[in-house]
């Protein structure tokens, strides 16, 4: 059975985003935070057979020491895919989004009228709803979807499926959800069935097929796989086809425009929270 690392550092407010942030590049399956007392506890979890406990400590306090002056306490523990489990149970509650959207865990069957449930189990994969990054790409897709037609729509780096089954559940008839985790790509197909929309959202490794065109795609990144993926994102999406990301802080914005700018793309719409920035993309005619 597969083992997990639960890192535990309590940090000031302020350093809660990027440090978080960098916990995700560092390779976390998820987050929690947890705010109390004027600082922010944060639980990260990472899978144990890619990085070793100690090379983990040390990452982290590096990063700490050169963005803060102050000690910062850390605690490492192995835990099983069990108790991963159970400790997401204990902070997993329903949330709103946007006008229409409404994430759920299994455990909870009610739903407000009106709303469409997206009814999540994350497991291991990052990408619950809750994290400012992922709620800044579902707001912008249930804006995109709501403005004109999508017939086609990729997910890169879908983790637990979420926004690939947005886009289904929204009325997108065909989503194709990639990532090169086989975990994630385990539980995206898991949650599709779920929501009843497998046999709309194509769970897989690769999405770099010839002459494939998307009307929209979505990707909740880091900023550095943004930038590296921006002219195959340019390849394949339709003119006139909306790109949707999140994943990157205020201060990475400026390169993430610039490098799409180049490509001919226009920010359609912006979305900002705790220091985190969704961007929606329009490439331009040819």
């Amino acid at each position: 059975m597969r083992r997990w690392l639960e890192l535990e550092a309590t940090v000031s407010p302020e350093l809660a985003d990027p440090f978080s942030s960098f916990l995700f590049e560092l390779g976390s399956g998820g987050i929690e935070m947890e705010e109390a007392n004027q600082a922010v506890t944060l639980r990260a979890y990472f899978p144990e057979e890619r990085i070793h406990r100690q090379a983990l400590l040390r990452a982290v306090q590096r990063y700490l020491r050169a963005v803060s002056s102050k000690h910062h306490q850390l605690t490492v523990h192995q835990m099983s895919e069990e108790n991963w489990g159970e400790s997401w149970k204990q902070w997993f509650s329903p949330l709103a989004v946007g006008e229409r959207l409404w994430i759920q865990p299994p455990w909870v069957s009610e739903k407000p009228p009106g709303r469409i449930a997206l009814v999540i189990e994350p497991g291991m994969a990052f990408g619950t709803g809750h994290h400012p990054s992922t709620l800044g790409c579902l707001e912008l897709i249930e804006r995109a979807v709501t403005q004109g037609r999508t017939n086609y729509a990729l997910d890169l780096g879908t983790g637990s499926g979420i926004l690939a089954i947005a886009l289904a559940k929204l009325g997108v008839p065909r989503v194709h959800a990639v990532d090169i985790d086989p975990d994630a790509l385990a539980i995206a197909r898991t949650n599709a069935l779920r929501n009843e929309v497998a046999a709309v959202v194509q769970v897989a490794e690769s999405w770099e097929a010839s002459g494939v065109a998307y009307d929209c795609i979505v990707a909740n990144l880091y900023r550095n796989a943004l930038e590296e993926l921006a002219h195959k994102i340019h390849l394949h999406l339709e003119p006139l086809g909306s790109f949707i990301c999140s994943g990157f802080l205020v201060s990475d914005e400026p390169s993430i425009c610039s490098a799409y700018a180049q490509l001919g793309f226009t920010v359609e719409q912006r979305w900002e929270r705790e220091t985190w920035v969704a961007l929606w993309f329009r490439k331009k005619r040819p």
